[in-house]
């Protein structure tokens, strides 16, 4: 499964190039799974960029294996060599994923800060935010306004997965509102990608 079904000549002789943003919540332990899930389902280039936080919790030298770029955040010469503005107009699909809630609340409220808001900022197409944080951060009314902001701005943010996990932040289990699987996020991936060729054909 390519991420172009039935594409235009034009389309057929070009790689579909997807921005991943990963931020510093809890849950970028996980995402080398996700990117080998979409390496599984899709033709696609796989750019991330990794936040500061992000790199506190995994390397960059370790999703160098997996995607085709990586830009380290923490590094002010390498993110600025980067460019938000070229990540965001080059990527046919952006997705902030994992997406802490201060990443959230920053692009809700157009702050260009750092390289990961701005790219939101800057980019031309709608973002899919998909959000991992600790429950009570997530049920907080500011948090739900900043979600309907983005919302409201035409950007996506998916509806978290309840389930028991291990909370760093106070080491217990608890249900947090985390992730959807790989598998699904691929299948996201995919569709989001038929939609953008649908409408620029």
């Amino acid at each position: 499964m390519t991420g172009i079904e039935n594409p235009t000549p034009a389309q057929a002789t070009r790689t579909p190039r997807v921005l991943i943003c990963a931020t510093g919540a809890a849950a970028v332990f996980s995402l080398p799974h996700f990117l080998i899930a979409l390496r599984a389902k899709l033709r696609c280039h796989l750019t991330v960029v990794m936040s500061r936080g992000a790199t506190c919790f995994i390397t960059p030298q370790a999703i160098r294996h997996i995607a085709d770029d990586v830009i380290d955040a923490s590094n002010h010469e390498e993110a600025f060599a980067a460019g938000h503005m070229r990540l965001a107009m080059g990527a046919d699909l952006t997705l902030i994923l994992p997406c802490s809630a201060a990443t959230l609340s920053a692009a809700a409220h157009g702050l260009a800060h750092d390289l990961i808001p701005a790219v939101v900022l800057a980019s031309p197409k709608p973002v899919v935010f998909l959000p991992s944080m600790h429950h009570v951060m997530w049920r907080k009314p500011a948090l739900q306004r900043n979600v309907d902001q983005l919302r409201a701005d035409g950007h996506e943010v998916t509806e978290p997965v309840w389930r028991k996990t291990y909370e760093l932040a106070d080491r217990s289990f608890e249900e947090h509102p985390g992730l959807i699987t790989p598998t699904d996020l691929a299948q996201l991936v995919h569709d989001r990608l038929q939609t953008t060729h649908a409408r620029s054909a």
